[in-house]
């Protein structure tokens, strides 16, 4: 998936010319196998063009390709997009900012708006449907597309939504996928089925070429598919016959080499897109300089496989001018009378290619400043004719050239590290129409802040575990589960991802400060019960008749069950085909919950660390044998192996199927955390879902919508809290089962200003309920059960623009909850940008549970922190908040959980303002 590059190593030798000179450098002797290496001194610059050419030729003399056919890809109307598609940028469908999980529909615009703002917008795309959830279970690839959100209809939809922004969409194929569901005709049915829903494109994943069979079969089929093969042909160049675009994995930096390197696939057919890529980078200038050099584009790759790798706002700004220029002038770059490495002033850190327009008496000259400094004054010196016109591209202004006979030599700044663009025309009448209106006027405003002044620090992400709420405590073992008595343990796991490295890779647990591939922590858990089985298919039918749930999204829900109920003999085998929210509304019916990650790894390893539940060494004896065929089969029961317990007597735990367990979010990708590994095993490729069937490690699941979510390989089992813990319990320990919330809980200073605290709005339940006046009145309450007003509270406010001034003194009052499930409701909107409410509360005799949610149900948080046996505990919970999308409301509910006698709590007062 990934084509390392060393340093450039230029080797000697010669090369004879078709007239009997040589030359004292090759021109493929480079480490970079995609690149021709450039002149190494300007002086050769004549005599490395002609020996291009001369290659050029002999590739020609050797390759079955006409550059000048009539029947050639590059010339047929319906393939002239890839000759400007400039900006590529894969995208990972899972990305929440292109699927919304809560309004399940799929969010185009949203996606481009945003790609739009940060570096001026994409030409096409390349959707991402497999790697690296592909494996999991048996589907292939189309299988993976067929079945994304909304299935072939909804995605043939979402196309158009692209093509309507002027965007083309391209899938991949995946040559590796050998050991999936057996597809007849793979290559037949993938193209079919790009073609059914109106794709553009198909991008090879890990191929050299793309063979002429995808062309044929569009054509066959009345499309003309864009073919882009991940490696870039390299050896294979014969294949630019037929492959319009390609990647290009290149040496770029100076580090590499000071002196850009020229692509082998653009000098061979300027028409030929490529995209040069590097996923990991944290540093996009090099491969952008080395881009502009070649008038070819850039694969803007900002979520790589899940993990967000967002470029830096220098990046960015540059890419926005760059793609300015290079949209404005693509039919330039495409020219047969490219002259790469056309000669500059400054030559040791200034190069330039020539773009000239054969039909028009158009040039565009490309410039990168390969070194630091800046640099001023003469640039370049180009042939004059009278009634040329000169205008500096990148700063958005005419030059006044110094004239010298058939000369003219042109002056201007290129920053360090920087670009330059130059563009010559004899009639405006050969110019784009709204080139002085717009595109002008658009370059000088680009250029007032040079690129050196934006940031070039990288964005973070944090990711946060998603909520699991505490259960109604049991007080004794439940059937079918077992004890763990929790305590304090080392958990220690790494995630199995292929690629990624260390660096911000995986997932983010609440008490760190990023995401990491390596974890580990030790960790004070408390008690609880695990269910000794995984659920079975006979329990969950169970929940299915009793409740008669359907989800909302019933894509593959219990796809191996037939006219609603399991087949015969699985009835004690795990129930799979269920996504994370089929196994939460089961956990809801049993009161029970789903077990956070370190609460499965405790009850399956023990406290010493051991690698399986049963010991150290792995026994093929006590797990189900893997399925390494092309279908899948079916799981073991869930008692099939009774010797692969854990030393508390927790079964079925590895190799039969996975488990979910926590799911984590960012701003752009959901991940749920598999543990135990399952019993299917495709063969065939490394790219494959990885097992893990070792204690110390998980797999980490990236989240589309519930029905892609179901796997046939995916089952859960439960968890449920023992009895209470103590307010020193949870004060001297992590907040294992009540993770980091969007809140904090501090004592309650002994004076409160409430207009200081609450500048949007703020209420205060005193004598009477007093309320922030001029403003639309935000904070809405209800009292639940038996609430009311009361009198003899122990904490001053103080405020003005109320009804009351009142300053310094104690003010009695609050809404009053006796016995356990009276509260209060507060109900405020929640836009999409960020608010603080700060409520304060207290507790007599009392233990008071406060609920966070939005009003499309995504709860933010839980907690039970106000808690005292025989005094009163007062305290003050932040809550920073915003909306999933606009038009919806935040909904706080504090009641009484438990009292010790004749206990109370209070909600004495809530401010809102904004951060």
């Amino acid at each position: 998936m990934k084509i390392i590059v060393s340093l450039f190593v230029l080797l000697i030798t010669a090369l004879p010319l078709h007239n009997g000179n040589s030359y004292a450098y090759s021109l493929d002797a480079t480490t970079c196998p995609q690149q021709i290496a450039g002149p190494s001194q300007p002086s050769q610059f004549s005599n490395w063009l002609q020996a291009m050419k001369e290659w050029r030729d002999s590739q020609f003399a050797s390759i079955p390709y006409d550059p000048s056919s009539p029947n050639s890809p590059y010339v047929r109307p319906d393939l002239k997009w890839t000759q400007s598609s400039l900006i590529q940028t894969q995208l990972m469908i899972e990305d929440t900012y292109f699927y919304d999980p809560i309004t399940d529909r799929y969010t185009v615009d949203k996606y481009l708006d945003d790609v739009n703002s940060r570096y001026g917008g994409i030409d096409s795309v390349l959707l991402w449907p497999g790697y690296p959830n592909i494996g999991i279970d048996d589907r292939n690839l189309v299988d993976m597309i067929r079945g994304m959100p909304g299935g072939i209809d909804g995605v043939t939809r979402m196309i158009s939504d692209f093509h309507e922004r002027n965007v083309r969409v391209l899938f991949p194929i995946y040559p590796w996928d050998n050991g999936t569901r057996i597809h007849k005709d793979y290559s037949e049915a993938l193209t079919r089925l790009l073609v059914d829903i109106g794709a553009d494109g198909i991008n090879g994943d890990v191929m050299y070429e793309l063979p002429r069979t995808y062309w044929d079969q569009g054509l066959a089929l009345g499309k003309a598919l864009a073919l882009e093969p991940e490696k870039g042909l390299e050896d294979n160049l014969q294949g630019v016959s037929h492959n319009t675009m390609s990647w290009g994995y290149w040496c770029t930096d100076v580090s590499d080499s000071k002196i850009p390197y020229v692509s082998k696939n653009k000098w061979l057919e300027p028409r030929q897109m490529v995209h040069v890529n590097s996923r990991w980078s944290t540093n996009k200038i090099g491969m952008l300089q080395s881009a502009f050099f070649n008038g070819v584009g850039l694969e803007t790759w900002e979520n790589v496989w899940g993990i967000w790798n967002q470029m830096t706002d220098r990046d960015m700004e540059a890419i926005r001018r760059v793609a300015t220029i290079e949209r404005k002038f693509a039919k330039l770059l495409t020219s047969p009378e490219w002259e790469p490495f056309t000669p500059t002033v400054q030559q040791s850190d200034v190069f330039a290619s020539k773009f000239p327009d054969v039909d028009r008496d158009l040039v565009l000259w490309t410039l990168v400043n390969r070194g630091n400094g800046n640099l001023n004054g003469n640039q370049i010196k180009v042939p004059y004719q009278p009634g040329t016109t000169y205008f500096d591209l990148w700063h958005g202004e005419q030059l006044i050239p110094s004239i010298q006979g058939t000369s003219a030599t042109l002056s201007f700044e290129i920053e360090g590290s920087g670009f330059g663009a130059i563009l010559s025309y004899e009639s405006t009448l050969d110019l784009p129409k709204d080139f002085f209106t717009k595109f002008i006027p658009l370059m000088k405003s680009y250029s007032q802040k040079p690129l050196s002044r934006y940031s070039d620090s990288l964005t973070f992400l944090p990711q946060k575990i998603t909520l699991i709420p505490p259960t109604v405590p049991a007080s004794s073992t439940p059937g079918r589960m077992v004890y763990i008595p929790g305590g304090e343990y080392d958990f220690e796991v790494i995630g199995t991802e292929i690629e990624g490295g260390e660096y911000r890779n995986d997932v983010q647990y609440p008490w760190e400060s990023q995401p990491s591939r390596s974890h580990r922590q030790m960790l004070t858990i408390r008690p609880y019960y695990i269910d000794i089985y995984n659920v079975t298919n006979s329990e969950f039918r169970e929940f299915i008749v009793a409740t008669k749930y359907k989800p909302n999204d019933s894509d593959n829900f219990l796809k191996h069950w037939v006219n609603g109920t399991y087949p015969a003999g699985w009835g004690n085998k795990p129930v799979v085909w269920i996504s994370i929210e089929d196994a939460r509304a089961y956990a809801q019916w049993k009161g029970k919950r789903l077990p956070h990650e370190w609460e499965w790894q405790l009850a399956a390893q023990g406290k010493d660390s051991r690698l399986y539940p049963w010991g150290n060494i792995f026994k093929s004896s006590v797990v189900p044998v893997p399925a390494k065929g092309r279908s899948l089969t079916s799981p073991d029961t869930v008692d099939a192996h009774p010797l692969g317990a854990s030393s508390y007597g927790v079964m079925d735990l590895v190799g039969n199927v996975w488990q979910w367990t926590d799911e984590y979010t960012d701003e752009h990708t959901r991940t749920a955390v598999l543990r135990g590994g399952s019993y299917y095993s495709p063969q065939g490729s490394k790219w494959y879902f990885p097992q893990a069937y070792e204690l110390n490690k998980h797999s980490k699941y990236l989240l589309m919508s519930p029905g892609r979510d179901r796997s046939g390989t995916i089952g859960f089992r439960l968890v449920q809290d023992v009895g209470t813990p103590s307010r020193h319990e949870r004060t001297n320990s992590l907040p294992i089962t009540e993770p980091e919330l969007p809140y904090r809980i501090a004592a309650t200073p002994n004076h409160v200003h409430l207009s200081d605290e609450g500048k949007t709005d703020w209420v205060h339940w005193g004598a009477k309920v007093d309320r922030k006046n001029g403003v639309t009145q935000q904070i809405q309450y209800t009292i639940l059960g038996k609430s009311v007003p009361y009198s003899d509270n122990y904490i001053q406010y103080s405020w003005v623009n109320g009804t009351h001034s009142i300053n310094d003194v104690k003010n009695d009052g609050g809404l009053f909850a006796p016995g356990e499930g009276n509260g209060f409701k507060l109900q405020l909107p929640a836009d999409q940008t960020e608010q603080i409410l700060k409520l304060y509360v207290g507790a007599y005799r009392a233990q008071g549970e406060l609920t966070v949610a939005l009003s499309d149900g995504t709860i933010l948080g839980s907690d039970r922190s106000i808690d005292n046996a025989s005094d009163v505990e007062n305290g003050m919970y932040t809550i920073s908040y915003k909306g999933n999308r606009a038009g919806q409301s935040l909904i706080v509910t504090y009641t009484l959980h438990e009292d010790y006698g004749d206990g109370n709590v209070t909600l004495q007062a809530a401010a809102l303002t904004r951060p």
